[in-house]
């Protein structure tokens, strides 16, 4: 709806969420449908960004031991 609202003819999707097969296909098949070319980030570059910040928390917290 918003894309056909607001004249959108292109999206590029990346993150975490992305990277799911099923969701590529739910919103690929939705836009297209209106005209609208999806773009997806490599499904290898689009992990889930929880992981990294936990990584960084992990790092400062031995770091101030």
């Amino acid at each position: 709806e918003a894309a056909s609202r607001e004249n959108v003819r292109q999206v590029i999707l990346a993150g975490g969420v992305a990277s799911s097969r099923f969701l590529r296909e739910q919103v690929q098949d939705g836009l297209c449908r209106q005209g609208v070319q999806v773009i997806f980030g490599e499904p290898a570059y689009c992990s889930d960004n929880a992981v990294g910040i936990a990584r960084l928390g992990m790092d400062s917290f031995f770091r101030k031991k």
